[in-house]
């Protein structure tokens, strides 16, 4: 049987470790409590996209199955994807896309990308 609060509580275990790694990255970086506001606003910022992706069910139970018919049956429907050279490529990215953000998002990317865009700019502000 299909334990969805085991797949749920290791989510949200893996956010709170993100969620440690992106303040104390982002508070690394100040260097006055005036400051603070600006850094808290960026982790909200960063934070809610993350939250967003995490937070679709039906990608997050999609691929979070457990070994049985469901499982087999969604390999058997994404396997002809990784063989078929002239799919269209648009296809590939709306079957694969949600996947592949979910499984390579990296912290340190999303606080350096922040930091580099708004960040440095909105503490000199």
């Amino acid at each position: 049987m299909f334990d969805e609060t085991k797949v749920i509580l290791n989510i949200f275990r893996t956010l709170a470790i993100e969620d440690g790694f992106i303040i104390g990255s982002l508070f690394s970086r100040i260097s006055t409590k005036d400051q603070i506001v600006n850094i808290l606003k960026g982790y909200n910022q960063i934070r809610k996209k993350r939250l967003e992706d995490v937070s679709d069910k039906k990608i997050l139970f999609t691929f979070t199955l457990p070994p049985g018919p469901a499982r087999d049956a969604r390999n058997d429907a994404y396997r002809p994807t990784l063989y078929q050279a002239d799919m269209d490529d648009e296809v590939l990215a709306d079957l694969w896309n949600s996947y592949i953000r979910g499984l390579s998002y990296d912290p340190r990317d999303a606080v350096e990308e922040w930091w580099h865009f708004w960040g440095k700019h909105s503490l000199n502000s």
